[in-house]
């Protein structure tokens, strides 16, 4: 749901969203994908300082340790006052990766970008093919717990799948899953349309 609350920034007030959690999530942001790794450090560290606050990124990127760089660089030189004035986004390619790996994954994404935690974690593409969705689901539930990850969502997934898992068809087995998605990112556009 949109708040009613904003975001005060060098040069433009962006609206945010209000998560699961209570956080504001700026309701725009810098993607990172595509930014070549000898691009992003600068490509970032421009786009805070015009006062954008909210970062997407994923290590499937290839450039999370120069969005780090950024991120360090902008603290240092005091274009973000803190840690808590950004937003960070990752995500987690369940394709190729099991829900007991998910906590490794995140701590090395937690190491390249140099943060503590992630603001959002999302799963990126449904694979049901490589565990449940539902399993896949309680391990994000544990890096919420864990205090790795603040809030957690999914990407690119049909209304069918989002409704599996909100109404718990997909959890039943799970009595562990508790908490909502908090984000459903769809990557749409003039060639790829969902």
């Amino acid at each position: 749901t949109m708040a009613g609350e904003t975001t005060r920034t060098a040069t433009a007030t962006v609206p945010t969203l209000t998560l699961v959690s209570g956080a504001q999530m700026p309701a725009i942001g810098l993607g990172t994908w595509k930014i070549a790794p000898d691009d992003t450090k600068a490509a970032v560290l421009s786009a805070l300082q015009c006062g954008y606050r909210h970062i997407d990124c994923a290590p499937v990127y290839g450039n999370q340790s120069q969005v780090g760089a950024a991120i360090k660089q902008a603290l240092d030189d005091e274009t973000l006052g803190s840690r808590t004035e950004l937003f960070v986004t990752s995500k987690l390619m369940t394709q190729t990766l099991d829900p007991e790996d998910f906590k490794a994954s995140v701590e090395t994404s937690l190491a390249e970008l140099g943060l503590d935690y992630l603001d959002l974690l999302m799963l990126q593409w449904p694979a049901p093919q490589q565990s449940p969705i539902a399993e896949q689901w309680c391990a994000m539930e544990a890096l919420v717990d864990a205090g790795l990850v603040r809030d957690i969502g999914v990407c690119n997934f049909s209304a069918v799948k989002l409704g599996a898992l909100m109404d718990g068809d997909d959890i039943t087995t799970f009595g562990e899953c508790r908490i909502k998605p908090s984000v459903n990112q769809v990557e749409c556009g003039a060639h790829f349309r969902q």
